[in-house]
Formats: C-alpha cells, structure tokens, sequence
C-alpha cells in the first residue's frame, strides 16, 4: 500500500499520542493517598494542598468548597497564610488565580481573583473559580502582606 506524506504524518502523530496516554498511566500512583502534602487523585493528577511562596516568605495552605471541585461548576478557594515563624499573616492582599500549563491558558474569561479576609486569622477565601476543563491546573497565589510581596504556584489537578 503506498503512503502518502498525510498518511505519514497522522501515522507519527497517532502514535505519539497513543504514547502520551500510555505515559500517564504509568507516571503516577495508584490509589488515593497523601505523601508530603501531595494528593493524587486518581495516579495522573497531583494536588498540592500546602507549599511555600516563592521567596520563602509565606506559608500557604488550601482547600476549596465544595470539596471536590467539578469542570464547569463555580468553587471557593480557603487559603491559609503564614509567615516564616509560622504566625498567622493577617491584613494581607491576596489574589488566586488558574493556570493550565500544558495548554498554555488561564481559567476562562477570569482574571486573578482577590480573596477576602474571613473571620479565622489568617485565613482568605477566593469566590468565583470556576475551571472550563479537566487536567493538571496550577493555582498561583500573589500576596503581600507585612513580611513583603511573594508569588506561590501550586499543582491542582481537575478531573
């Protein structure tokens, strides 16, 4: 059978994809478990629940409302702010938003949300997130507050 240069070129790029898939199975753990912080969902997607900004200058942790958070569906990011000592940081602006680095976008006709202070020192809540599609997201944090201005990315993944 003779092949033509198309036939080539979807051959190559099926068969890349085939790969990719055959990757991800691989790649991850197989059951829902937390390691340092990290959980994986389902042994492709990884959600960091905890980290440190960027220059070290806060400690962030997170949750969302509802617990699970569904494509297409508006939820709450809760997220914790500590300073180095591990003193809550109060008084501190803060936006939250989603990235999805494999494709290169953000969520959906969103800019980075700035959360409000609760009533629980220390802890700010972000309205109006909202991801348009599954797989592997980031949330990044920008804060400033008294120990100084800090960026966080953190992994989230969306199934």
């Amino acid at each position: 059978m003779h092949r033509t240069p198309l036939h080539g070129r979807l051959g190559r790029a099926l068969a890349a994809f085939a790969c990719s898939l055959a990757l991800v199975g691989v790649a991850g753990c197989d059951s829902d478990h937390d390691h340092d912080g990290h959980m994986h969902s389902d042994g492709t997607l990884m959600t960091m629940k905890n980290g440190t900004s960027a220059n070290g200058l806060y400690t962030i942790s997170w949750t969302t409302e509802p617990a699970t958070v569904v494509v297409g569906e508006v939820f709450v990011v809760r997220t914790s702010l500590s300073d180095a000592t591990g003193s809550a940081v109060t008084g501190a602006t803060l936006a939250v938003d989603g990235y999805m680095p494999a494709h290169g976008h953000g969520m959906e006709g969103v800019v980075p949300l700035t959360a409000e202070v609760t009533t629980t020192a220390g802890t700010y809540e972000t309205q109006g997130m909202r991801f348009q599609m599954p797989g592997q997201w980031e949330l990044r944090f920008t804060i400033e507050g008294a120990p100084g201005k800090d960026t966080a990315t953190l992994a989230f993944g969306v199934q």
